[in-house]
């Protein structure tokens, strides 16, 4: 089984209340996904509330351990995530065909790398994380957490739009943190669209929509659904979509 989920802010307890109804309908010997679209909020604050946090979801993901069941926490990195790559405890494994991030005391959380292919039940994902942040100055003056390089460099976005060009198939599920431009929810919250984000999506799309049949992404706390030709859309926040 596959789930999907929008932001949860660190919010690992609702997370935990989704475990205890969701797993009455899991199997022993099975495994499980979820998949979160960003701003986690396991790496914000870098400090030992940041351990509590994934210390709580990996003691939950034991326990269905020890009754046969596997739920893997899958993490897309948002514009509020701190970049896994710069924090010492992570470090690089391979993972579903791809690369990803773990600590090794949190075996069920993993951080997806940007512009990697994943191979998960028979479905292919590719993951395009990073984002804009609105409010800026607002953390600053607050002192609450930012990041520089929230954002993908162009360096970044070049590799990406390269690998994803040469990528076969037609049936990938795009999973980011925010919309292609043209689809931007940003006004809904009274902000511009445009962001530097948003315009690359925008060029992903543009470029790769017939390879495209799926995107999945949080950022506007916003639960929305629509389709552009044969692609669904969701945005996500405080639901969760199974796909499988």
């Amino acid at each position: 089984m596959i789930y999907i989920r929008g932001d949860i802010h660190g919010d690992v307890l609702e997370v935990i209340r989704w475990i205890h109804t969701e797993t009455t309908k899991w199997e022993t010997g099975q495994d499980v996904f979820l998949i979160l679209t960003g701003d986690v909020g396991l790496n914000f604050f870098l400090d030992r509330r940041d351990f509590q946090r994934k210390l709580l979801l990996q003691e939950a993901l034991d326990e269905l351990e020890e009754r046969g069941i596997r739920l893997h926490i899958l993490c897309v990195r948002g514009n509020h995530d701190c970049r896994p790559e710069h924090i010492y405890s992570y470090h690089l494994t391979e993972a579903f065909g791809g690369e990803a991030y773990l600590e090794d005391p949190y075996p069920g959380l993993l951080f997806l790398k940007d512009g990697q292919r994943y191979e998960i039940e028979g479905f292919s994902f590719f993951v395009i994380g990073g984002g804009n942040s609105s409010d800026i100055f607002l953390r600053l003056l607050n002192d609450e957490p930012f990041w520089q390089d929230e954002s993908l460099s162009e360096k970044e976005m070049n590799d990406i739009q390269r690998f994803i060009n040469l990528l076969p198939g037609q049936n990938i599920l795009l999973l980011s943190h925010m919309l292609p431009a043209r689809f931007s929810l940003s006004a809904h919250r009274g902000n511009c669209a445009g962001s530097s984000m948003e315009v690359f999506l925008d060029r992903i799309y543009e470029e790769c929509h017939s390879k495209i049949c799926g995107w999945y992404c949080g950022h506007y706390h916003k639960n929305i659904h629509f389709q552009d030709g044969n692609c669904n859309f969701f945005s996500l926040y405080k639901t969760t979509v199974q796909i499988a």
